[in-house]
């Protein structure tokens, strides 16, 4: 159990040392994590690595074909989901979704790849704005239609963050055409 100082000045401060506390912890159990995350990996390997010789000393090359087929059929599988993940990124971008994280709500059951395309991720979208238009943009701002009042202007905060980006990053130009004196 923490107990705080009655002074708020002085509390703050040992929130902020619990709160660098927690995070430094985080970041050691996450490199932890990883090493031991690393060292299995390599320990799979080596084990990997020490059948493969033993059945190659011994001739078995029946074992061999079976485990680099069991390995191709999972290489293949994650393929196809990396052509899917990648076409409902497009998808995504192109039905204007909020948020990379809404496409786990997309219905992946009818999504196919049929000779190296993407097939059904269109529809998939289609459906999701259908019961869920509030996921995605609507032209010029980002209040879902289901938010708006006939009459009601909506005042875009998207839109002048966009512009004043966009001017801030521009360079002053020279005109053109005008004499320039030096």
């Amino acid at each position: 159990m923490i107990v705080l100082d009655t002074d708020p000045a002085k509390a703050k401060e040992q929130l902020e040392k619990i709160e660098k506390d927690l995070n430094e912890a985080k970041t050691q159990r996450e490199t932890a994590e990883r090493d031991l995350q690393t060292k299995k990996d390599a320990e799979d390997a080596a084990v990997k690595a020490k059948q493969k010789s033993d059945l190659e000393a011994k001739g078995d090359y029946t074992t061999l074909k079976a485990q680099a087929e069991a390995e191709l059929a999972s290489l293949a599988s994650r393929r196809v989901e990396d052509q899917i993940d990648n076409a409902l990124l497009r998808e995504s971008i192109k039905a204007k979704l909020k948020s990379d994280k809404y496409l786990t709500l997309v219905d992946r059951s009818a999504i196919k790849v049929e000779n190296g395309q993407v097939v059904g991720a269109d529809k998939a979208f289609d459906a999701l704005k259908k019961g869920s238009p509030e996921l995605f943009e609507v032209e010029g701002d980002t209040i879902a239609s289901s938010e708006r009042t006939p009459g009601h202007v909506v005042e875009s905060k998207f839109v002048d963050d966009l512009i004043k980006k966009t001017n801030a990053n521009r360079k002053p130009r020279i005109p053109t055409g005008w004499p320039v004196t030096v």
